[in-house]
C-alpha cells in the first residue's frame, strides 16, 4: 500500500481566463485580489500595465506622468502611486512570477499558457491596433489604452471562457470599458442582471474570504463579456498586409486584396456587477 500513488481527478469544463482591466490592477486592492483570483482562475494582464509598473520610481517622483487630463488631483494620484509601488515590489521580489499571463512586444516577453495557440499574439495585436489606433502623444491615457488591450486580449482569447474584470465607481452607470467600446462605434454594451436580479457570474467564494471591501460590498466589481465572432474565423496563418492579399494582387480570404476586414465586425459586449 506503501507504494501506490495517487491520482487527482477534476470534473468539469475549463478554468475560465480573467482579463483583469488595469484600473482594477492599480486600485488599493488590485494586487492582493489578483494574487487570489490567480488561485482561481487563469488571470490575464494588458501590456502597457508592465512599463508602468517598471516606471514606477520616475512617476514617484513626477506624478504628473502618470495623471489623467481630467484627474489632475492628488486625491487621485496617490493611490495610484501606492498600488504601482506594491507592484513594482513585487515584481522585484519575484512574488508574482508565474502566476499571471500576458502579451508582450515580442514572445519571448510574453507570458503564455503551454496550450495557448500558435497565433495568439497575432489576433492580440490585430484586434488591439483596431481599436486604439493612433492614439498618443501628449495626451496618451493609461487607462484607455490598458482598457483598450484588456477588449483586444478578451476578443482573442473568446474562444475559450473568457471575461474582463473591473470595476464600477461611485456614480457611475456603466463601466469605463463599456464607454470606450461604444466610443469606437461597435455599438452598445448591454447591461445583464441589474434591479437586483441574479449575476450571471459570480465570484468563487474563496476570493472574497478576508476582503472585507467585497464581503461588505464596498468594492463594486464587474465582469465585461466579449464576443468576438471574427476572431475564431479568421486563418490567422499570416500577419499584417500579407494575411489578405499575395504579391500578385490576388486575395487569400474569398478572392479579396488589399485592406482586410475589421476583426471587429459582429462583436458584440455585455457587462454585469459580479457579486
Amino acid at each position: 500500500m506503501a507504494n501506490l500513488s495517487s491520482v487527482e481527478i477534476r470534473l468539469g469544463g475549463q478554468t475560465p481566463a480573467c482579463v483583469l482591466d488595469a484600473e482594477l490592477a492599480l486600485s488599493p486592492f488590485g494586487l492582493l485580489l489578483a494574487l487570489r483570483l490567480a488561485q482561481e482562475w487563469r488571470v490575464w494582464l494588458a501590456r502597457s500595465l508592465w512599463p508602468l509598473i517598471d516606471s514606477y520610481r520616475l512617476f514617484d517622483t513626477q506624478p504628473h506622468l502618470v495623471m489623467e487630463p481630467d484627474e489632475p488631483d492628488d486625491d487621485v494620484v496617490e493611490p495610484l502611486l501606492a498600488a504601482l509601488g506594491d507592484w513594482h515590489q513585487a515584481w522585484l521580489g519575484a512574488r508574482i512570477n508565474g502566476r499571471f499571463h500576458w502579451i508582450g512586444d515580442h514572445r519571448h516577453e510574453s507570458d503564455l499558457p503551454e496550450d495557448a495557440d500558435e497565433f495568439l499574439p497575432q489576433r492580440f495585436e490585430m484586434m488591439a491596433q483596431a481599436l486604439i489606433g493612433d492614439e498618443g502623444g501628449d495626451a496618451w491615457s493609461w487607462r484607455r489604452t490598458c482598457g483598450f488591450e484588456a477588449l483586444a486580449l478578451a476578443g482573442a482569447l473568446s474562444s475559450r471562457p473568457t471575461m474582463i474584470l473591473t470595476t464600477l465607481k461611485p456614480g457611475e452607470r456603466e463601466p469605463r470599458l463599456a464607454s470606450l467600446w461604444q466610443e469606437r462605434a461597435y455599438g452598445p454594451c448591454r447591461s445583464l442582471g441589474q434591479n437586483g436580479g441574479e449575476s450571471p457570474v459570480t465570484l468563487p467564494p474563496w476570493v472574497k474570504i478576508g476582503l472585507p471591501p467585497l464581503l461588505c460590498d464596498e468594492l463594486t466589481l464587474c465582469a465585461v463579456h466579449v464576443a468576438a465572432p471574427r476572431a475564431a474565423v479568421l486563418p490567422y496563418v499570416l500577419a499584417g498586409d500579407d494575411l489578405w492579399a499575395s504579391e500578385s494582387g490576388e486575395g487569400l480570404l474569398g478572392g479579396m486584396a488589399g485592406e482586410g476586414p475589421d476583426p471587429w465586425a459582429g462583436a458584440t459586449l455585455a457587462w454585469h456587477a459580479v457579486r
